[in-house]
């Protein structure tokens, strides 16, 4: 049945991440990262990215993501003074 109806139909927009936002993501790891390293001490951090390094191969890589580096060093170091 032929009712003259003219369907369009919508593309949905890919959803997409700001330029803001992808900064504040990577400023969220790092942080992340130097609070884990000023939380833990730095000895039993490397002792624990070392223990991942010798593991399965997604371990492997959370080890080398979570590896420390010196801009994390160096928050850790600010925030040991706040630490206990």
């Amino acid at each position: 049945m032929d009712d003259d109806i003219i369907l369009v139909p919508t593309r949905q927009a890919a959803p997409t991440i700001s330029l803001s936002g992808f900064m504040v993501l990577v400023a969220s790891f790092f942080l992340f990262k130097a609070v884990s390293i000023a939380w833990i001490g730095a000895e039993d951090y490397l002792a624990s990215i070392k223990y991942l390094k010798s593991a399965s191969v997604f371990e492997q890589a959370a080890a080398f993501v979570m590896a420390p580096d010196v801009f994390s060093q160096f928050l850790a170091g600010q925030m040991k003074v706040v630490l206990p």
